[in-house]
């Protein structure tokens, strides 16, 4: 339909990244253009991701959808992605990279504070991955239902 796709971080002080779905947009090239810029952008912004994410918000078309990628689990950010979620006309996903996961090559057990932000995000309906290395090294993503 011609939708496009915008990559928002909190990086670039002008406009984010914007990977167009014009010029054979579609398909598998232009997935792993999407995935390669994905593998090489990174963040050199001061500003966290939930102020990026109030003002994403207010932009979106309706019927978007906004993957937020993050290794933090704070209220916050969970405040600003359940603000997102249920204030526009926009469908959001999180994938939560379990940071502890890559650190030791096994997973603790969930704190509390990341109990509370999935919690949180599923309690509004939020669709929220889990992304995990295991032992092996293999990457391991799990749809959250509960915690």
């Amino acid at each position: 339909q011609g939708a496009g796709i915008r990559l928002l971080m909190p990086t670039f002080d002008e406009a984010p990244l914007a990977i167009s779905a014009g010029a054979g947009g579609r398909g598998e090239s232009h997935f792993l253009t999407i995935l390669d810029t994905l593998a090489r952008v990174k963040s050199t912004s001061n500003e966290p991701v939930e102020e990026a994410l109030s003002h994403a918000a207010s932009s979106l078309p309706p019927g978007s959808t906004l993957v937020v990628i993050t290794p933090q689990s704070s209220k916050a950010l969970s405040n600003a992605v359940v603000n997102c979620a249920t204030n526009s006309n926009s469908n959001v996903i999180v994938a939560y990279i379990d940071p502890d996961s890559f650190t030791s090559g096994k997973t603790r057990g969930a704190d509390s504070q990341k109990k509370q932000f999935f919690n949180e995000l599923l309690a509004a309906n939020v669709l929220t991955l889990l992304v995990r290395q295991n032992a092996e090294g293999d990457i391991q993503p799990e749809v959250k239902r509960y915690v």
